[in-house]
């Protein structure tokens, strides 16, 4: 379906047609809707702790950037073994996977993943919380402060998101937060 979506986003009618067409019109589709950012995009949320073969199959190799419909080296010879129907990945497709670097399955982390994804590190982000105060706590400083303690005790792949805070409107929030997730994390 993900496929299907994102070569229409690319202008094709559908998948079929996106195969049907000559490898120069797919490359000329495909790289007008990467700069137009008519880009279809699938979450695989915890990637870390997927099986890689139940998830991907036997198209783990589709998924490489230069395997992509429309890329250099596409593959488009393939035929999907129950529905016999011709398959492609296209390349403004963007599959992203998230995963907690504190969980110790990143450290099993499939290579078929490890050889098909770049790793972006994303920090808390303290700016979302400027300015945001609760029975004067300013919440970026009571966040940065914890952080900064768990950085000394453990390290940076322990800290604490900023998502936790994010929703916080009053003293009671700032008490259930703290209970219910600050406190089992820490």
């Amino acid at each position: 379906n993900a496929c299907e979506k994102a070569v229409q986003k690319a202008g094709f009618i559908n998948l079929q047609d996106c195969l049907d067409r000559s490898k120069e019109e797919r490359k000329e589709l495909f790289e007008i809707a990467l700069l137009k950012k008519n880009i279809h995009v699938i979450f695989l949320d915890e990637i870390n702790r997927c099986n890689v073969s139940s998830v991907f199959g036997e198209l783990i190799t589709l998924i490489e950037n230069d395997k992509r419909l429309g890329k250099e080296n596409e593959i488009t010879d393939i035929t999907l073994p129950y529905s016999q129907d011709e398959f492609g990945v296209p390349a403004n497709l963007l599959i992203i996977g998230t995963m907690n670097t504190a969980d110790r399955s990143i450290e099993a982390l499939d290579t078929a993943l490890r050889r098909r994804f770049c790793f972006e590190e994303m920090l808390p982000d303290l700016e979302v919380l400027n300015n945001k105060k609760i029975d004067n706590i300013e919440l970026k400083t009571l966040l940065s402060v914890i952080n900064k303690r768990i950085e000394i005790l453990l390290d940076r792949d322990h800290t604490i998101g900023h998502s936790y805070f994010i929703n916080i409107t009053n003293s009671e929030d700032l008490r259930h937060t703290f209970k219910n997730n600050i406190i089992p994390l820490l």
